[in-house]
């Protein structure tokens, strides 16, 4: 069920470090997002299998666009942008957000939330959580698979962006992030914190992934569960952050970065991204 809530705050006066409000700020001039299932969101915003796109000069192998940091290098813009990021599968091209100007650009985006009109749903099942779901230019997921393919290239940190309901931005960055594979159920490799919004996430270092459907946390209980998290994260037992919980703005089942103010302050806006470290 889609969350329909519209908040309406005044945020003309949010400072954000670099350039990271005004992405969103192009991000939410997009038409409005029209509500689809799990499945159609996937055609329509992630998957293509084609190796038209992939087709190179006659004689010569293609190089495939990894990721946003190799089309920094060819002069991109942030936006709405095709990668291959599976290295075992170059015909898997993606639909990804690139986030050139922040803290240096070539940033690929791989989750984000904010104040829309119609809300996207973040609690599904497993098999949700791996496809991706939502659209790039507005709140969505991008895919473990997608993820551990992106971490799969190369060393790569993670980049947090956050924004509460009063205006104040912060972020969080560690210089090395990895996600398994779904064998090993997506396990979180994360280390070396550095930002102004506190350490929230090493807690869930060498965590595999759960969703209400697949508990994988070290909890006696679901910690992903409607009843204990409420969404699909790396829990431990069971959670300092949780950007995939529901918008609703109340109590701790909100997206939240405990450390931020160490209580469950509720957050506006979210962002979660990728870029190899050379």
């Amino acid at each position: 069920m889609q969350m329909e809530d519209d908040f309406s705050f005044d945020n003309s006066d949010i400072q954000k470090e670099d350039t990271f409000e005004a992405n969103m700020a192009d991000v939410q001039r997009e038409d409005k997002y029209e509500t689809s299932t799990p499945e159609m969101q996937m055609e329509e915003d992630f998957t293509l299998d084609t190796s038209d796109i992939m087709r190179g000069k006659k004689g010569k192998k293609p190089t495939p666009t990894r990721n946003c940091h190799d089309l920094k290098k060819q002069g991109k813009k942030s936006g709405a942008h095709m990668i291959t990021p599976c290295d075992d599968d170059t015909t898997k091209v993606v639909k990804v957000y690139c986030d050139m100007d922040t803290d240096g650009g070539g940033w690929t985006v791989i989750q984000r939330r904010d104040n829309y009109l119609k809300q996207q749903n973040f609690y599904y099942s497993w098999a949700t959580y791996v496809s991706g779901f939502g659209s790039v230019m507005k709140d969505f997921w991008l895919g473990n698979d997608n993820i551990h393919c992106l971490t799969e290239q190369h060393h790569n940190e993670i980049r947090f962006d956050l924004g509460d309901w009063s205006g104040n931005s912060s972020y969080a960055k560690y210089d090395f992030f990895h996600v398994d594979d779904r064998i090993n159920r997506y396990k979180l490799t994360v280390r070396n914190y550095t930002g102004n919004a506190g350490d929230s996430f090493t807690y869930h270092n060498n965590m595999m992934f759960s969703t209400y459907d697949e508990d994988n946390d070290v909890s006696t209980r679901n910690c992903a569960s409607s009843t204990h998290g409420y969404g699909a994260w790396w829990y431990k037992t069971c959670v300092t952050a949780n950007l995939n919980a529901p918008y609703n703005g109340t109590s701790w089942k909100t997206p939240y970065w405990y450390k931020l103010k160490n209580s469950y302050y509720s957050l506006k806006k979210t962002e979660m991204k990728l870029r190899p470290k050379h």
